[in-house]
Protein backbone atom coordinates (compact mmCIF):
# COMPACT_ATOMS: atom_id res chain seq x y z
CA UNK A 1 0.00 0.00 0.00
CA UNK A 2 1.78 3.35 -0.88
CA UNK A 3 0.81 6.60 0.36
CA UNK A 4 -0.07 8.84 -2.54
CA UNK A 5 2.09 12.53 -2.19
CA UNK A 6 0.85 15.83 -3.34
CA UNK A 7 2.31 16.92 -6.31
CA UNK A 8 3.33 20.08 -6.76
CA UNK A 9 0.38 22.06 -8.54
CA UNK A 10 -1.98 20.33 -5.84
CA UNK A 11 0.34 21.89 -2.93
CA UNK A 12 0.31 25.32 -4.59
CA UNK A 13 -3.32 24.70 -5.07
CA UNK A 14 -4.01 24.06 -1.23
CA UNK A 15 -1.69 27.02 -0.24
CA UNK A 16 -3.57 29.75 -2.43
CA UNK A 17 -6.95 27.60 -1.10
CA UNK A 18 -5.65 28.57 2.46
CA UNK A 19 -4.86 31.87 1.59
CA UNK A 20 -7.81 32.63 0.67
CA UNK A 21 -9.70 31.16 3.48
CA UNK A 22 -7.28 32.77 5.67
CA UNK A 23 -8.04 36.33 3.71
CA UNK A 24 -12.34 35.83 4.31
CA UNK A 25 -11.57 34.34 8.27
CA UNK A 26 -9.29 37.42 9.09
CA UNK A 27 -12.78 39.18 7.81
CA UNK A 28 -14.77 37.43 10.61
CA UNK A 29 -17.13 35.54 7.70
CA UNK A 30 -18.29 32.48 9.42
CA UNK A 31 -17.23 28.97 8.06
CA UNK A 32 -20.35 28.97 6.00
CA UNK A 33 -20.26 31.96 4.10
CA UNK A 34 -16.20 31.28 3.12
CA UNK A 35 -17.86 27.95 1.97
CA UNK A 36 -20.19 29.58 -0.33
CA UNK A 37 -17.72 31.88 -1.63
CA UNK A 38 -15.08 30.00 -2.43
CA UNK A 39 -17.76 26.61 -3.80
CA UNK A 40 -16.07 24.35 -1.61
CA UNK A 41 -17.28 22.10 1.73
CA UNK A 42 -17.61 23.51 5.01
CA UNK A 43 -15.98 20.78 6.57
CA UNK A 44 -12.95 21.70 3.79
CA UNK A 45 -12.82 24.80 5.48
CA UNK A 46 -12.95 23.68 8.75
CA UNK A 47 -9.82 21.14 7.88
CA UNK A 48 -8.21 24.28 5.85
CA UNK A 49 -8.84 26.93 9.34
CA UNK A 50 -7.78 24.05 11.85
CA UNK A 51 -3.94 23.87 9.92
CA UNK A 52 -4.19 27.67 9.78
CA UNK A 53 -4.60 28.22 13.60
CA UNK A 54 -1.74 25.60 14.43
CA UNK A 55 0.43 27.35 11.69
CA UNK A 56 -0.35 30.63 13.24
CA UNK A 57 -0.02 29.47 16.58
CA UNK A 58 3.44 27.92 15.81
CA UNK A 59 5.04 31.21 14.30
CA UNK A 60 3.65 33.29 17.38
CA UNK A 61 5.85 30.80 19.22
CA UNK A 62 8.65 30.81 17.49
CA UNK A 63 7.90 34.83 17.25
CA UNK A 64 7.75 34.94 21.09
CA UNK A 65 10.69 33.32 21.49
CA UNK A 66 12.87 35.44 18.56
CA UNK A 67 11.41 38.98 20.92
CA UNK A 68 12.14 37.66 24.29
CA UNK A 69 15.90 36.55 22.88
CA UNK A 70 16.01 39.69 21.41
CA UNK A 71 15.62 41.30 24.33
CA UNK A 72 17.73 39.16 26.71
CA UNK A 73 20.36 40.38 24.46
CA UNK A 74 19.41 43.94 24.92
CA UNK A 75 19.42 43.44 28.49
CA UNK A 76 22.11 41.88 28.61
CA UNK A 77 24.63 44.78 26.81
CA UNK A 78 23.07 47.34 28.85
CA UNK A 79 24.14 45.40 32.00
CA UNK A 80 27.61 44.80 30.52
CA UNK A 81 28.00 48.57 29.82
CA UNK A 82 27.07 49.63 33.43
CA UNK A 83 29.49 47.32 34.56
CA UNK A 84 32.14 48.84 33.12
CA UNK A 85 31.33 51.93 33.81
CA UNK A 86 31.01 51.17 37.62
CA UNK A 87 34.58 49.62 37.63
CA UNK A 88 35.59 52.81 35.72
CA UNK A 89 33.99 55.11 38.35
CA UNK A 90 35.64 53.68 41.34
CA UNK A 91 39.17 54.96 39.34
CA UNK A 92 41.79 56.65 40.65
CA UNK A 93 40.61 60.59 39.27
CA UNK A 94 43.34 62.70 37.85
CA UNK A 95 42.79 66.13 37.56
CA UNK A 96 45.43 68.80 36.83
CA UNK A 97 45.64 72.23 38.17
CA UNK A 98 48.03 74.83 35.25
CA UNK A 99 49.24 78.08 36.78
CA UNK A 100 50.79 81.04 35.00
CA UNK A 101 52.71 82.94 36.73
CA UNK A 102 54.19 86.40 35.76
CA UNK A 103 58.16 87.14 36.27
CA UNK A 104 59.47 90.67 36.43
CA UNK A 105 57.92 93.93 35.45
CA UNK A 106 58.51 93.33 31.70
CA UNK A 107 57.04 89.81 31.68
CA UNK A 108 60.30 88.42 31.25
CA UNK A 109 60.42 85.03 33.45
CA UNK A 110 57.04 83.77 32.78
CA UNK A 111 56.54 80.60 35.06
CA UNK A 112 53.91 77.58 34.67
CA UNK A 113 53.27 75.99 38.05
CA UNK A 114 51.21 72.49 37.07
CA UNK A 115 49.63 70.90 40.40
CA UNK A 116 48.59 66.67 39.62
CA UNK A 117 45.84 65.84 42.23
CA UNK A 118 44.92 61.90 42.12
CA UNK A 119 41.91 60.67 44.46
CA UNK A 120 40.15 58.00 45.13
CA UNK A 121 36.37 57.17 43.80
CA UNK A 122 34.11 55.38 45.87
CA UNK A 123 31.98 54.75 42.56
CA UNK A 124 28.91 55.74 40.99
CA UNK A 125 26.11 53.94 42.53
CA UNK A 126 23.69 54.54 39.83
CA UNK A 127 25.32 51.78 37.50
CA UNK A 128 24.40 49.47 40.58
CA UNK A 129 20.67 50.55 39.92
CA UNK A 130 21.36 49.87 36.17
CA UNK A 131 22.35 46.57 36.76
CA UNK A 132 19.68 46.21 39.76
CA UNK A 133 16.99 47.27 36.73
CA UNK A 134 18.36 44.72 34.15
CA UNK A 135 18.66 42.02 36.42
CA UNK A 136 14.60 42.57 37.12
CA UNK A 137 13.95 42.83 33.91
CA UNK A 138 15.86 39.82 33.00
CA UNK A 139 14.11 37.87 35.78
CA UNK A 140 10.22 39.10 34.86
CA UNK A 141 11.12 38.18 31.05
CA UNK A 142 12.19 34.81 32.50
CA UNK A 143 9.18 34.30 34.27
CA UNK A 144 11.15 33.56 37.40
CA UNK A 145 9.31 35.50 40.11
CA UNK A 146 6.42 33.57 41.91
CA UNK A 147 3.31 34.84 40.34
CA UNK A 148 1.13 37.94 42.75
CA UNK A 149 -2.39 37.96 44.12
CA UNK A 150 -4.50 40.83 43.08
CA UNK A 151 -7.56 41.66 45.33
CA UNK A 152 -9.81 43.86 43.93
CA UNK A 153 -11.04 46.67 47.06
CA UNK A 154 -13.03 49.10 47.20
CA UNK A 155 -12.51 52.94 48.74
CA UNK A 156 -9.66 52.65 51.30
CA UNK A 157 -9.26 49.08 51.20
CA UNK A 158 -12.47 48.02 51.85
CA UNK A 159 -14.18 44.30 50.36
CA UNK A 160 -15.93 45.51 47.57
CA UNK A 161 -19.62 44.92 47.59
CA UNK A 162 -22.99 43.99 45.42
CA UNK A 163 -26.04 43.01 45.31
CA UNK A 164 -26.83 40.01 42.70
CA UNK A 165 -30.65 40.62 41.31
CA UNK A 166 -32.36 37.49 40.29
CA UNK A 167 -35.58 37.74 38.25
CA UNK A 168 -37.64 34.64 39.59
CA UNK A 169 -40.14 35.26 37.03
CA UNK A 170 -40.33 31.99 34.14
CA UNK A 171 -41.08 32.27 30.33
CA UNK A 172 -44.33 31.33 31.20
CA UNK A 173 -44.81 33.87 33.60
CA UNK A 174 -45.70 37.33 32.16
CA UNK A 175 -47.78 39.83 33.48
CA UNK A 176 -51.52 39.99 33.54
Amino acid sequence: MTQRTASNPDRFAAAARRTAIARLYLQALPQMEIARRLGLNQSTVSRHLKTLQQEWLAARVRDLDAHTSRELARIDLVEQEAWTQWERSKEYADTTITEQQQGGAAGIGRRARVQKISKVQCGDPRYLQVIDDCIDRRAKLLGLYAPTQHAHTGAGGTPLEFTVLIDRAGPDDSEQ
